[in-house]
């Protein structure tokens, strides 16, 4: 499990503006479903999509640009999460055209 809770290369979990950003969003929350919630609404509401050239797409990256691509905003995410204990990875898949989840149809974090 501690793996799911450590810095990665793209995935910058210590990085302060990450971790005391996440550690605001989540401090009413009584349970981590709440706490991952807050995380999620501020990342749809606050990060831009941008898969264009030259937009960065490590955590870091992201969360001072406020730009990103599924694969970014994921990096994000799931440094937001760790940051404050909860565990989370980065897993991809690809839904057969017909099928619709409603949101990304690749990354998932």
């Amino acid at each position: 499990m501690q793996k799911f809770l450590t810095a990665e290369q793209n995935i910058q979990t210590n990085d302060p503006m990450i971790s005391e950003k996440a550690r605001e969003l989540v401090k009413e929350a009584k349970y981590v479903h709440e706490a991952f919630a807050a995380i999620a609404d501020w990342l749809i509401d606050t990060v831009v999509y941008d898969a264009g050239p030259g937009v960065r797409q490590d955590a870091r990256s992201v969360m001072t640009t406020k730009l990103g691509s599924c694969v970014g905003i994921t990096c994000l995410s799931i440094a937001m999460l760790r940051s404050v204990g909860i565990p989370a990875r980065y897993a991809h898949g690809y839904l057969p055209p017909g099928y619709d989840w409603g949101i990304s149809k690749k990354y998932w974090g």
